[in-house]
């Protein structure tokens, strides 16, 4: 056993079941491939991240990504919304059940999405909450295709928390708005429910476009008092 592997904090709360694009900012995320996350309640800690992991974050995110942290933004637990086929998810359900098997035994290595710490999750007990493939096909089929996009509000973009009370974005499969779902942080929240994978790809960008016009609009153009 390597030191590394000696110092491993051992989990046993993880969670693998969908939830509701809102909760990602109260999630804190981990995963052994890059096929599936695991998740319990915490405050992720927002971050900009290094570059090396741009290439982990989903392909109509990263732009937009990279914008919000040259700007001096952090982005939270976020999700471009897809369309995958049943091809994909026979994949990942094979996959989830072999990682069930190791969290039940040995356990299962993890790492953070955000500080890449290295943990082991291990439960005796644990099972999937989906009773076959069918089941877990019909429900991420059915849940997969909204995105979303949190990024932190800092004191200092109190003037950006005030425009987006004012006056949220609103297009035909996209909104942006002002959220506070934990420790009083308020969170610009981007949903996005595109029709087909071309349709995503076009929202993402006029949604992009919006968020750099709104992180670079003077502060003296900002009029309108912040929510208490």
């Amino acid at each position: 056993m390597s030191p590394r592997q000696f110092r491993m904090r051992t989990v046993c709360d993880l969670e693998v079941g969908l939830i509701d694009r809102a909760e990602f900012a109260r999630r804190q995320w981990y995963s052994a491939t890059d096929l599936w996350y695991y998740h319990r309640p915490g405050r992720p800690s927002a971050r900009r991240l290094r570059s090396g992991f741009y290439d982990l974050i989903d392909e109509h995110l990263r732009e937009p990504c990279l914008m919000l942290h040259k700007a001096g933004f952090a982005t939270l637990p976020s999700c471009e919304g897809h369309f995958h086929g049943r091809s994909y998810f026979a994949e990942v359900w094979q996959t989830l059940q072999w990682e069930n098997e190791q969290i039940r035994g040995s356990g299962l290595v993890l790492h953070n999405s955000e500080t890449n710490e290295l943990v082991r999750f291990a439960d005796s007990a644990y099972e999937l909450p989906w009773p076959n493939f069918a089941g877990f096909l019909e429900e991420l089929t059915r849940t997969q295709v909204g995105g979303y996009l949190g990024v932190e509000l800092r004191r200092e973009h109190r003037h950006i928390a005030r425009e987006l009370s004012r006056s949220p974005y609103q297009e035909n499969a996209a909104t942006i708005g002002l959220e506070r779902p934990a420790e009083g942080v308020w969170i610009a929240a981007v949903y996005v429910d595109p029709l087909n994978p071309e349709h995503g790809a076009s929202t993402w960008k006029k949604a992009g476009g919006y968020l750099r016009r709104l992180v670079h609009l003077p502060e003296r153009h900002m009029v309108v008092s912040a929510p208490a």
